[in-house]
């Protein structure tokens, strides 16, 4: 009954902590009163363990998609597999990546996976298309406008409308600019 109660009371001063109904000192003490000197282990439910929830899930949604684009990019350029294992592998990115997306759903940072996404679709299109059609201008050129046209839609779809606007305006830029010379 005696272990119940302080963790009850440990649980309490936890609480007046987050919710700043007793200075950080007094609670701190009291803590270290009731735990006989060691950190207590804070409820799932708090405001620290949810902010550690926030941190791992910003960092998920930050570096997951950065990671899938380089290791995307290394298969591709820098190993010597043959074309279709490379474009399999490049294609599991893309869809760990469209993965991230969908876990990141609820959150507002959903436009650096997005972006990604949208790097590595291109990348795959442009690889693909350069393995099969190794001399076309016109596949390049249809590739890059198609993508374009897909990240505007994106950027409509997901509310990202600069960042895929602009992009895709550099796209069509790139393609004019190629049949202009």
């Amino acid at each position: 009954m005696e272990q119940q109660r302080k963790a009850i009371i440990i649980q309490e001063i936890i609480y007046w902590k987050e919710n700043k109904l007793l200075p950080s000192a007094y609670c701190d003490f009291l803590l270290a009163l009731y735990t006989g000197g060691q950190e207590a282990s804070e409820p799932e439910g708090t405001a620290a363990a949810k902010n550690r929830t926030a941190i791992r899930s910003t960092l998920f949604v930050t570096f997951l998609p950065l990671a899938f684009l380089a290791g995307a990019l290394l298969v591709i350029y820098f190993t010597k597999l043959p074309a279709v294992l490379q474009i399999a592998i490049a294609g599991c990115f893309f869809i760990c990546n469209a993965g991230v997306i969908y876990a990141a759903r609820k959150t507002r940072g959903m436009v650096l996976p997005l972006g990604t996404g949208a790097a590595l679709l291109l990348l795959l299109s442009m690889y693909a298309a350069s393995l099969l059609m190794p001399d076309s201008r016109h596949a390049a050129a249809a590739i890059v406008l198609i993508n374009c046209i897909l990240w505007v839609l994106t950027g409509i779809k997901f509310k990202a409308k600069v960042l895929f606007f602009i992009s895709a305006a550099i796209g069509f830029s790139f393609v004019l600019y190629q049949y202009l010379h």
